[in-house]
């Protein structure tokens, strides 16, 4: 994993802050995104000058494009990412909001649908890449 640049989106907490920190103590550059920038930059602290982060709700596509045009200019490519933002509802699913099912939604599915298709054309580009999706919730 030594350099490779890895992109993980819900990477501030859960299961995406433990895949990164694991990814970075064997070498990877990570780049951590998510909603909530104290998460995010309390996460990065942890790990040290290897990871980086971006602010961006991935429910939201154009913030989802705008976060991917950002770290592609910063870093050129990268080499993997992994969609593991997901969140869920605290409720029963019959009980829950409406709105909240729908969030649930955009960000769970459509989040690693608009991720994925922001960076994959710069995978195909440079021929190479890994994309995993995990959705942590």
């Amino acid at each position: 994993m030594k350099d490779k640049i890895v992109v993980i989106t819900g990477g501030s907490e859960g299961l995406g802050k433990a895949v990164a920190t694991k990814l970075v103590a064997e070498g990877a550059k990570v780049v951590l995104v998510a909603h909530n920038q104290e998460k995010l930059v309390a996460a990065c602290g942890q790990m040290g000058e290897n990871a980086n982060h971006y602010v961006c709700d991935v429910s939201v596509p154009a913030e989802v494009r705008t976060t991917a045009s950002q770290i592609l200019e910063h870093y050129g490519t990268i080499d993997i990412l992994i969609n593991c933002a997901g969140i869920w509802t605290d409720e029963e699913l019959e009980k829950a909001d409406p709105d909240r099912r729908k969030k649930v939604l955009e960000t769970n599915t459509l989040g690693t649908i608009e991720f994925t298709k922001a960076f994959e054309p710069s995978l195909r580009a440079h021929n190479k890449g890994h994309v995993l999706n995990v959705i942590s919730t």
